[in-house]
């Protein structure tokens, strides 16, 4: 090597491992690592089998789901009815907060305007879901197939690299409405098996804080489910659905509003939330196929400065998460 090559072959590998170091040489590696699926079992889901899919329809139901539910239309799909013990889990359970450093709860921005969803048994009502955990915990989820619940990261793991919390505590009702009667009219069912991603198990980033429930029943078969889309857009229509905390207990609340700004893996609004509605579909009519279609997973409110400070967000659909969804619902 001549006294020219020397210098140069050692600045080349200078510049190559500070790229590196700061991530910009294997954007790919990091990225694949942070999206990998992760199971409360170690389980693996099988791959995706909707592809370069833009979106994943949704259902709307049979036509009959409205009716108020008997134990045997339960049983068929696997749910049972609410007890007295599962009513007074949902009086008590307080809304679960993410561990992210500065998060608040999700916020009202100026006046409130949510409304109160009185009848859950018509979709896209039926097919929201309530979710109690742990010792008192609450969150919110949506449908995606007959037995997958898509929801916040933080309602399945802190987000610190310990292990995702623990199944057996899990009780999931859809279309629940405590003004009703039955207030659970589909019934209740529990969690079969938890999945989230590395990048929230174990980082606990907002922008990954996203995961699934598998149910131990089909009750989407009976109330139909929500789809999926992988683009969205500034100015576009969007509603948020859930069961907040600062609400009478055990009622849905919803509000639309416009998306404000978008990050790659944020989606931002002025919709009203409060703590409870983690989870809830951020969604929107995309087609005759998807007439609605999740496009975020809500789960933060306002706090530091930027589009945070004025803007309540959620983790964005974008291919990784669609992937991830899609290899929930399929699995088994």
């Amino acid at each position: 090597m001549n006294a020219y090559a020397r210098p140069l072959a050692r600045l080349l590998f200078s510049v190559a491992a500070t790229t590196a170091l700061i991530g910009l040489g294997t954007p790919a590696g990091a990225q694949a690592y942070l999206d990998e699926s992760v199971s409360d079992d170690g389980s693996i889901p099988p791959s995706s089998r909707e592809g370069a899919a833009s979106f994943s329809p949704s259902y709307s139901g049979p036509t009959d789901a409205a009716a108020p539910r008997t134990a045997a239309d339960m049983a068929r799909y696997g749910a049972r009815p609410a007890t007295a013990e599962f009513h007074e889990r949902v009086r008590r359970a307080k809304p679960k907060r993410p561990r992210y450093a500065g998060a608040e709860p999700e916020t009202v921005i100026g006046a409130d305007g949510r409304k109160m969803v009185s009848n859950t048994t018509a979709y896209p009502s039926r097919a929201a879901v309530i979710i109690v955990f742990g010792g008192g915990n609450l969150c919110s989820g949506w449908l995606v197939s007959p037995n997958t619940v898509v929801t916040a990261g933080h309602c399945l793991a802190e987000g610190d690299g310990t292990p995702l919390f623990n199944k057996a505590t899990y009780e999931i009702a859809p279309g629940y409405n405590q003004n009703a009667n039955p207030a659970a009219p589909f019934g209740v069912c529990g969690a079969k098996r938890l999945y989230t991603n590395a990048g929230w198990k174990n980082k606990g980033r907002d922008d990954f804080d996203y995961g699934a429930i598998k149910l131990d029943c089909n009750v989407g078969n009976q109330v139909g489910w929500y789809g999926y889309h992988k683009n969205v857009a500034k100015d576009h229509k969007a509603t948020i659905q859930g069961y907040p905390g600062d609400k009478p207990f055990g009622t849905q609340w919803k509000m639309s509003g416009k998306v404000t700004r978008l990050q790659p893996r944020r989606v931002f609004y002025k919709i009203d939330t409060a703590g409870g509605q983690s989870g809830s579909a951020v969604w929107r009519r995309v087609n005759a196929k998807c007439t609605h279609c999740g496009v975020a997973i809500h789960a933060y409110g306002t706090y530091g400065s930027g589009p945070f400070k004025n803007n309540n967000h959620g983790t964005r659909i974008i291919n990784t998460v669609f992937q991830n969804i899609t290899k929930w619902k399929n699995a088994p």
